[in-house]
């Protein structure tokens, strides 16, 4: 209902789907109201922190996963692009959510990657990985040779998946890709009508 999707397998025994179940005794499911994902912590303040960090980096690139898709925020991939205008790469999942021919999309990285896609990894300065959990298939087993000279910062809606990488991340965010994402355009265009551009 909320966070992160699932169930994707659910098995229910044999003796379970044969039994007599009177419907006016059994029980219904009540979801929980959300949890607030980043206690104490804005999106804004997030979301400066990572432009500020963009403008300090000379390599910096975004890993789009499926994430955006669950969020519904497929649409705004080309204007998160051409508002940063840095390179990005797609996650195996995400892979039709963009044309492969845009100009600033260099592929799909990882253990079974392109080579293009995961030489501009290795290279990047900061990378800021939205709505991919970076799967071993995506980074390999050995961590501390992902993006060696990088700051990693990952966005995702669930904070085991935000902090599974531990101290390799430098910024972990909790938060819907979706909402991330349009907070980084509204962020980047009220910079550049207050600045006078």
């Amino acid at each position: 209902m909320t966070g992160r999707p699932g169930q994707c397998w659910l098995d229910v025994p044999i003796d379970i789907q044969s039994a007599l179940v009177e419907l006016d005794t059994l029980p219904t499911f009540q979801a929980d109201k959300p949890e607030d994902l980043a206690p104490g912590l804005s999106l804004q303040k997030d979301v400066e922190q990572i432009l500020t960090m963009l403008s300090e980096a000379q390599r910096p690139l975004l890993w789009l996963g499926h994430g955006i898709r669950l969020a519904g925020a497929v649409e705004l991939i080309d204007t998160l692009l051409d508002t940063l205008h840095i390179p990005a790469l797609v996650s195996w999942a995400g892979i039709d959510m963009i044309d492969s021919n845009h100009p600033l999309v260099y592929g799909r990285a990882g253990v079974y990657g392109q080579r293009q896609a995961n030489f501009i990894l290795q290279n990047c300065d900061f990378l800021l990985a939205i709505g991919t959990r970076l799967a071993i298939p995506q980074i390999g087993y050995d961590l501390s040779e992902l993006a060696r000279n990088a700051r990693i910062a990952v966005v995702d809606i669930d904070p085991d998946e935000a902090h599974k990488h531990k101290d390799r991340v430098t910024l972990p965010i909790c938060a819907d890709a979706g909402l991330f994402m349009r907070e980084v355009i509204r962020l980047c265009f009220t910079k550049i009508i207050t600045s006078g551009q």
